[in-house]
């Protein structure tokens, strides 16, 4: 095992965070982070490596004020491992062993942390994996809520590219994940682990822990628990559904459980939670609305995903050509013509999106989408073009001298 001292790709070890981590600094820019690493034994392939740094590096795309960002992947000669950003804050499992949170706290860094989860969700990482001790609560200043930053995010996913088994902790497996632990479930098995989550965090109790694993896999495969004790207050109905046994009957999303605890958060982190949402652009929740909706109706996620970037990047191409087209022959006979049929091209790209949408929320209609996705494409560069260049023809008419 690598130890503090080691070389990293460009980093050097400093000091280990826990199992797995360490906080490390860049020699050439001599910036702080955090590496986590997934493998020092013998050598990685050159199969596994591109396995693992094509997941690595789509988890470094993943932008949110909850999620600590991965800013590196490193996998060279035996050694695998994930750069993050460095967080200075201290752990869930740090802040509970000192004391019980209040519903309203709880609830405060549940919704924190669904944020982040659901984000990581709409982009097509499922992680399964979450516990305790992947949150960090770092507060801005005294008297303020704490910012809740998830590491380790999408994790399940990296250490399967590497062949390794999936790291777990028995004590927050879903029921469905106990006969499987390599699977990373849908998003109601992240609705579990948050519920279990805000058990622990106002009874200190750990939901369905046993004298040894076995009796905790069973009493998790059986929903044998305490009742949720009396100082969960409004949390009790909320916790209980997310602990269901069966995925149908708790909260279908982590959306809909964060719309449960809204009423019992402050107004503070409402208010936070609620910018973080309107600073993402439109075409991010809507292709995040797909992705969700398509992987609940059985689609695989990444074909989903890659539909909706084709989706975001011919729709960026082809209003910029009807733009450009469109405003060179404008420029000649009128700007208001340009401005007009700028916003009859969003229009139309808006109406398909909006098909989109509801195939996808009426039943995922996968084929049925990929096809309007071909033929809005082809449609509007064909309006484009055509409209481009009769404008351009006329403007051209237009700025010919009089004989």
């Amino acid at each position: 095992m690598l130890e503090e001292g080691a070389q990293v790709g460009a980093y050097t070890l400093e000091a280990a965070v826990g199992e797995g981590r360490f906080r490390a600094r860049h020699r050439a820019e001599a910036t702080s982070h955090l590496v986590r690493i997934f493998r020092t034994g013998s050598r990685i392939d050159a199969s596994t490596r591109r396995r693992f740094v094509e997941e690595g590096q789509y988890l470094a795309r993943l932008e949110h004020p909850a999620l600590v960002r991965v800013v590196d992947v490193v996998a060279e000669g035996n050694v695998a491992a994930l750069v993050f950003e460095s967080v200075e804050g201290r752990s869930l499992v740090e802040v509970l062993t000192e004391q019980a949170l209040d519903p309203r706290s709880a609830a405060d860094l549940a919704l924190q942390l669904i944020a982040g989860l659901a984000h990581a969700h709409h982009a097509g990482v499922a992680d399964g994996h979450l516990v305790p001790a992947d949150v960090l609560l770092v507060e801005p200043s005294p008297g303020h809520v704490p910012f809740v930053k998830l590491l380790d995010v999408g994790l399940a996913k990296v250490t399967m590219a590497l062949e390794m088994p999936v790291p777990h902790d028995v004590l927050y497996l879903s029921p469905e994940q106990v006969d499987d632990e390599a699977t990373l479930g849908d998003p109601r098995s992240d609705v579990f682990r948050v519920g279990a989550m805000l058990f622990e965090m106002v009874a200190r109790v750990r939901p369905f822990q046993g004298s040894s694993e076995e009796e905790t896999r069973r009493r998790i495969e059986a929903a044998e628990r305490p009742l949720v004790p009396a100082v969960a207050g409004p949390l009790a109905p909320v916790i209980e559904r997310a602990l269901q046994r069966e995925p149908a009957d708790r909260y279908p999303s982590l959306e809909s459980m964060a719309d449960a605890l809204r009423p019992i958060a402050s107004p503070a982190v409402r208010a936070r939670v609620d910018a973080w949402r309107d600073a993402g652009s439109l075409v991010a929740d809507g292709l995040a609305r797909g992705i969700e909706s398509a992987s609940s109706a059985g689609f695989d996620p990444q074909l989903v995903r890659r539909l909706g970037w084709l989706q975001l990047g011919s729709g960026t191409l082809n209003l910029t050509v009807l733009a450009t087209l469109q405003c060179l022959g404008a420029s000649f006979i009128a700007p208001s013509f340009c401005f007009a049929s700028i916003l009859v091209g969003v229009g139309l790209a808006e109406v398909a999106s909006g098909i989109r949408a509801v195939m996808f929320r009426d039943g995922g209609w996968l084929r049925a989408a990929a096809w309007l996705e071909v033929l809005s494409i082809l449609g509007l560069g064909v309006i484009s073009s055509i409209v481009g260049a009769i404008v351009l023809y006329l403007g051209r008419r237009r700025a010919l001298p009089e004989v």
